[in-house]
């Protein structure tokens, strides 16, 4: 289906639909991601173990999402968002039980890293994104932008939420009050989310959906993913490294730190519904460049240690970055058919996941070398300009048959 041929939907299935999409994606983070650091040290006194072989669960959450995202997208263009969207609530929920029910850190790390994370991928920015582009043909930048606010929310609330339920309650109280929030989704899914008429319909004249070799070939697709996930990278990794950053090299608290770190989400929130708002009246290449030229300079001035006074614009500034994730769904929109929207998601995350994985590691690799976040930082100014390099060699999609 072209662009000029998108249809109109309106009434308010899709707002439904939308708001499905964002509920989803803020329990699905806030629940995993954000839950989880709390919850590492409670774990590793409970059996007796290292922080650090905890803290193996998180390393190995992320490869395993991306590895999920590979079969996600395929199904997810075949079956619909909503189909994945229940079954990822449900597998959440079981995982989350079996974890609450652990007796070994093995048992936990196979519910959190085999069934959780799987599950949360299935709740997260790609079947979300398929959801709402399918819905908002005529504004697709907008409402992904609106969609993209769904992680945002999820990062502000959980740390509060989570450190609360874990003090009351202990980790394993925690863990259990996440599941019950993941079965408390399928009925919010099931009575919310419905998918646009058509939108699981074959590419025009019948083709098949191109294969993931197909993908390869594109140029688009690797101009995306070589920008995107650079972005993303740098993006994620400069949030990562704040913590201790701050407080291993300029001397502020971690209070001070996570105050930083709120300030740039709810920047986030407005950068995600601005970005997706002028997506969809301006050049594609110039916006994205405008949302990589803060994060080029925060990592720039952060590699001349600032005065700690900066600190405060410069998370600012990284908050302003986070509209990349609108502007990336909506990219992808543009250049590929909406019966493939899945699974080019899908495996541009898995193409992605090098350097995401890789970028998070720099700057704490550097640090336990020299003593010094700087050289770190340096690289991503560096790679943040390669980025807006590798976006120039976007094309415009082939008209359709």
């Amino acid at each position: 289906m072209s662009a000029e041929a998108a249809p109109h939907f309106a009434g308010p299935a899709r707002w439904l639909a939308l708001g499905g999409a964002l509920a989803t994606q803020a329990i699905g983070l806030g629940a995993t991601f954000s839950a989880f650091g709390f919850m590492l040290v409670p774990i590793a006194k409970d059996f007796g173990a290292d922080p650090s072989a905890v803290n193996l669960g998180i390393v190995a959450f992320m490869p395993a999402q991306a590895v999920f995202g590979l079969a996600l997208g395929p199904l997810v263009d075949r079956f619909g968002p909503r189909i994945a969207m229940l079954c990822g609530a449900l597998v959440a929920a079981l995982g989350s039980a079996l974890i609450w029910q652990a007796q070994s850190l093995l048992v936990a790390g196979i519910g959190f890293v085999l069934l959780v994370a799987p599950a949360s991928g299935a709740l997260g920015a790609l079947p979300a994104a398929k959801l709402v582009a399918d819905w908002f043909p005529e504004m697709r930048g907008t409402a992904l932008g609106i969609c993209g606010v769904g992680p945002s929310i999820g990062a502000l609330a959980a740390p509060f939420l989570i450190a609360t339920a874990v003090e009351a309650w202990g980790w394993r109280g925690a863990v259990l009050a996440c599941a019950i929030a993941f079965a408390a989704m399928i009925p919010l899914v099931a009575l919310s989310v419905r998918e646009a008429p058509g939108s699981r319909a074959a590419p025009q004249g019948g083709a098949h959906a191109p294969s993931a070799a197909g993908f390869l070939r594109d140029r688009n697709f690797w101009a995306i993913t070589v920008c995107f996930g650079l972005g993303f990278a740098v993006m994620l990794s400069l949030g990562n490294a704040y913590p201790a950053y701050g407080s291993e090299t300029r001397g502020i608290t971690g209070q001070h730190v996570s105050l930083l770190l709120g300030a740039s989400a709810i920047v986030g929130i407005a950068a995600n519904l601005g970005f997706g708002w002028l997506a969809d009246r301006f050049a594609r290449v110039p916006l994205i460049w405008a949302a990589l030229l803060p994060l080029a300079l925060c990592a720039g001035a952060l590699a001349l240690t600032p005065p700690v006074s900066w600190l405060l614009p410069l998370a600012l500034a990284i908050g302003i970055t986070q509209g990349l994730t609108a502007l990336w769904t909506a990219t992808i929109g543009d250049r590929f058919e909406p019966a493939v929207f899945g699974s080019v998601m899908g495996a541009m995350g898995f193409c992605m996941l090098p350097l995401t994985m890789s970028g998070i590691q720099l700057p704490i690799v550097v640090f336990a070398r020299s003593g010094r976040f700087e050289p770190a930082f340096a690289v991503f100014a560096g790679l943040t300009v390669v980025a807006a390099v590798a976006i120039a060699f976007l094309r415009r999609k082939r008209a359709s048959a």
